[in-house]
C-alpha cells in the first residue's frame, strides 16, 4: 500500500504542472505534504497493531480496518485537493460536470433512503458475527 501511495504521489507531481505548483511552491504545500507523511505513520501503526493483535484476545480487532480506512480517506482528500476544481484534470470542472437539478434531487432522495439501510445492515451483521471467529489452527 505504501508503494502505491509513493507511486501515485510521484506520478501526480510529474504529470501535472498545476499539482506540482500546488504541492511544491504554494504555502498550502506544507500542509499537503503532511498527508502522505501521516499516511505512512498510520500504515506503520497498522503494521504494529497487526503484529500484536493475536495476543490481544480479540480486543481492538477493529483498529486495523479503521486505520486502513483513515489512510484511504486521507489519500482521497489529498487527491481531491490537488485537482480541485477539476473532475478531469485540465479539461472538465465540477460545475461543467453537474447534472440537472431535478436529477440531483432524485439521486439525493435515493441516497437518503438507501445509505442508512446499508449502514444499518452492516452494523447488524457486524454485531451478529463479532467475536464468533475462532483462533486459526493449521493441521
Amino acid at each position: 500500500m505504501a508503494g502505491g501511495i509513493i507511486a501515485v504521489s510521484f506520478l501526480n507531481l510529474t504529470l501535472h504542472a498545476e499539482v506540482r505548483a500546488l504541492w511544491l511552491e504554494s504555502p498550502l504545500g506544507f500542509l499537503l505534504m503532511a498527508i502522505p507523511v501521516t499516511c505512512f505513520g498510520l500504515l506503520a501503526l497498522c503494521g504494529v497493531v497487526l503484529q500484536k493483535l493475536p495476543e490481544a484476545d480479540g480486543k481492538g480487532e477493529w483498529l486495523p480496518f479503521a486505520l486502513a480506512l483513515l489512510v484511504f480517506l486521507l489519500c482521497f482528500a489529498a487527491f481531491g485537493i490537488s485537482y480541485y476544481p477539476y473532475v478531469v484534470p485540465g479539461k472538465l470542472t465540477i460545475m461543467d460536470a453537474l447534472a440537472d437539478a431535478n436529477s440531483l434531487r432524485f439521486l439525493l432522495v435515493g441516497t437518503v433512503v438507501v445509505v442508512p439501510c446499508i449502514l444499518a445492515y452492516t452494523v447488524m451483521v457486524y454485531r451478529i458475527f463479532a467475536g464468533k471467529s475462532e483462533k486459526l489452527s493449521y493441521y
